[in-house]
C-alpha cells in the first residue's frame, strides 16, 4: 500500500517505526554496554576491546552503502526483515562461545546486520515523515534512540551480574523477534523502479559532505560508548555503565528541541551551539574528579551530541531525491560509523598509553576538525529549510 503524502507527523506508520527503533538499539545497546566488560574479563586488554567493537562498526560501515541500493532497488519490507532476522541469530551466537576470536567473529556479522538494519529503519523514518516536518520528525525518531540507550545499559549489566552473558543476549534477541510484529503490520513506501536509474550508486552526493563531518564527531563518540564504563571503574565509581543512562536520558531532551530548532532557526546555529558544547564536555569528562561530575559529564554530552547529530543527519537526507533516500541515510552512517569505528580503535590505543582521562581530553582534536570542515563545507550544502 502506498503512504499518502500529508502534513501530520504522529501517523500509525510513524509509531510503528518508532516502536521498531525503539526493540533494535534496546536489544543492541544492551549487548553493546555488556560487550566490552565481558571482553576485558576473557582477555585483560583494552586493545581487545577495541579491536572487537572497531571491527563490528567497519562491519556496518561496509553494508551500509549496500543497504542503501538495496532498499532503493528492492524496497523497503524485504530488507527490514532480513536485517532483523540476521540480528537475531548474531544474538544467539553470543551466548554458545567464550573465545575471543570467535566473538571478534561475531561481533563482524553482527555489525552487518547492524548496519542493514539500521539504515533500513532510518530510510523507512524519512518516508513517513511530512518533508517540511523533517527536522522535528528525525528529532522524535531519534529520540526513541535515546529511550533505548536510557535503559538498556542498567538492563544489560544487570541480567549479566545477576543471570550471566548468555541469559543477556537471549533477551535482547527476544526484543529483535519483537520487532517482527510492527515490522509486518507497517505500510511500506511503494519503490518506483526507473529502468535508466538501476545502476549501482551506493553513495548519495547531497549527503557526502555531512557525512565527513560526520567521521569527526563519531570519533569522540566511540571512545565515550566503549570506554565510559570502564573509565568509571577505573576511579573506582559505584557503577560506571549509569554514564551511558544519563548521556542516553539528556539526547532524549535535546533531541526534539534540536528538530525544532533547525526547522526554525536552520543549522549553522543549532551545530555550532552543539560542538561548542561538545568539545567542552570531553574537557569536563577528561577533568572530572567526584562521581557526581562524572554523571554531569554525561548529562552535558548528551545534549551536546542531540544537537549536532540531529542537525547533520536532518542536512544529509533533506535534499535527497525520494527514490534516494536509502542512499542518503546509507551515505551518512557510513560516515557515523566509521568515525565510530576509528575512535574505538584510537580510544583503546590511547587509554593504554596514556589513561582514560588524558584519553578523553585528546578527543576535542577530532571535534575541533569537524567544526572547522563544518563552516567550510557548510556554504556549499544547500539546506532547503
Amino acid at each position: 500500500m502506498r503512504i499518502k503524502e500529508n502534513k501530520t507527523l504522529w501517523t500509525k506508520n510513524f509509531v510503528f517505526i518508532i516502536v521498531i527503533n525503539v526493540l533494535l538499539f534496546l536489544g543492541m545497546q544492551m549487548q553493546l554496554s555488556a560487550l566490552p566488560v565481558y571482553l576485558k574479563e576473557l582477555s585483560g586488554l583494552d586493545a581487545t576491546v577495541g579491536i572487537c567493537i572497531a571491527l563490528g562498526t567497519v562491519a556496518a560501515l561496509l553494508a551500509r552503502p549496500l543497504a542503501g541500493y538495496a532498499v532503493d532497488r528492492f524496497g523497503r519490507r524485504s530488507l527490514i526483515l532480513i536485517g532483523l532476522l540476521m540480528m537475531i541469530v548474531s544474538l544467539f551466537s553470543y551466548s554458545w562461545f567464550s573465545v575471543v576470536w570467535v566473538i571478534i567473529v561475531i561481533r563482524t556479522f553482527n555489525g552487518f546486520s547492524w548496519g542493514l538494519s539500521t539504515t533500513t529503519s532510518n530510510t523507512i523514518a524519512t518516508d513517513v515523515i511530512p518533508h517540511d516536518r523533517l527536522g522535528e520528525g528525525m528529532g522524535f525518531f531519534s529520540l526513541s534512540q535515546s529511550v533505548s540507550m536510557s535503559v538498556a545499559p542498567a538492563i544489560g549489566l544487570f541480567l549479566v551480574d545477576n543471570f550471566g552473558y548468555k541469559y543477556m543476549t537471549f533477551v535482547a534477541a527476544g526484543l529483535f523477534c519483537a520487532a517482527y510484529v510492527p515490522a509486518l503490520l507497517l505500510e511500506y513506501k511503494k519503490v518506483e523502479i526507473n529502468p535508466k536509474k538501476t545502476k549501482l550508486i551506493l553513495f548519495e552526493k547531497t549527503a557526502i559532505r555531512p557525512a565527513i563531518i560526520m567521521i569527526f564527531i563519531g570519533i569522540p563518540l566511540g571512545s565515550v560508548l566503549s570506554f565510559s564504563a570502564l573509565y568509571g571503574n577505573s576511579c573506582n565509581y559505584p557503577n560506571g555503565a549509569i554514564f551511558l543512562s544519563c548521556f542516553a536520558v539528556s539526547m532524549l531532551i535535546s533531541r526534539p528541541i534540536a528538530g525544532r530548532l533547525v526547522d526554525r532557526l536552520g543549522f549553522k546555529k543549532v551545530v555550532l551551539l552543539g560542538f561548542i558544547l561538545y568539545i567542552v564536555s570531553m574537557v569536563f569528562l577528561a577533568a572530572v574528579q567526584t562521581y557526581t561530575m562524572f554523571l554531569c559529564a554525561a548529562l552535558w554530552q548528551g545534549v551536546a551530541y542531540g544537537f549536532v547529530q540531529n542537525s547533520i543527519q536532518t542536512m544529509s537526507i533533506i535534499n535527497a531525491p525520494p527514490e534516494r533516500r536509502g542512499a542518503a541515510n546509507a551515505t551518512f552512517f557510513t560516515g557515523f560509523d566509521f568515525g565510530i569505528g576509528i575512535g574505538n580503535l584510537l580510544a583503546g590505543i590511547i587509554s593504554g598509553a596514556i589513561g582514560y582521562s588524558h584519553m578523553y581530553l585528546t578527543m576535542t582534536v577530532p571535534l575541533a576538525i569537524g567544526l572547522g570542515l563544518y563552516f567550510l563545507l557548510a556554504s556549499k550544502i544547500e539546506c532547503n529549510n
